[in-house]
């Protein structure tokens, strides 16, 4: 699925915000996980912030970004409750990665 170039082009100012925002949120959240401050309702919103994420980067020829994220949203899934570690990591190093993928 996609959209054509010209509308593309007319939403990618736009898209590259909103994404920037969405990276922020999920960092922020990832960071509650990790000193153990997190409700099921930030988990619940991190979860949506990725699944928005990747569909809007799929919808937009972003494919790489959409892989990403889809990765990540697997390895929420596996996140434990407790102690987290080298996940928590790994979900930020992909944050990391994302807003260089736009350019």
């Amino acid at each position: 699925m996609g959209i054509s170039e010209e509308i593309r082009q007319k939403l990618l100012p736009r898209f590259r915000e909103t994404t920037a925002d969405r990276v922020e949120k999920i960092s922020a959240a990832l960071l509650e996980i990790e000193r153990g401050a997190a409700t099921p309702e930030v988990r619940e919103e991190l979860a949506r912030e990725l699944h928005t994420l990747k569909g809007e980067a799929r919808m937009m020829g972003f494919g790489g970004i959409s892989t990403v994220v889809h990765a990540a949203e697997d390895l929420l899934k596996a996140l434990p409750a407790e102690r987290p570690g080298d996940r928590i990591d790994a979900l930020l190093r992909a944050c990391d990665t994302i807003l260089p993928m736009l350019d």
